[in-house]
């Protein structure tokens, strides 16, 4: 760390961390809005594999770990990025048109 610079609190790095990203709550609830969108992300899952998820996060991990021979933490972290992108196009409480 540079001089000068003051690491936050742990409290304070979790809650920026997770105000920057959508809620899964809100996705998993609108989970057919977000398809197109998850399948950009992540272009070797289909459609129609994505619908059968519903929204599932845990199963959305293990998808990812079998399609991208990832970890399950690097799974989780792609989720997380993911959330963070969605809030970033349409905003916190936004759902994709259809």
């Amino acid at each position: 760390m540079s001089a000068g610079r003051r690491r936050l609190p742990t409290m304070k790095r979790a809650k920026l961390h997770r105000s920057s990203v959508m809620k899964w709550d809100h996705i998993a609830g609108n989970w057919r809005s977000f398809i197109g969108h998850a399948e950009e992300y992540w272009g070797k899952i289909t459609g129609d594999e994505f619908a059968v998820l519903e929204g599932k996060k845990d199963e959305l991990i293990g998808k990812i770990q079998a399609r991208y021979g990832v970890s399950e933490q690097e799974a989780r972290e792609q989720i997380q990025e993911f959330q963070k992108r969605m809030k970033e196009e349409l905003g916190a409480e936004g759902v994709p048109k259809k």
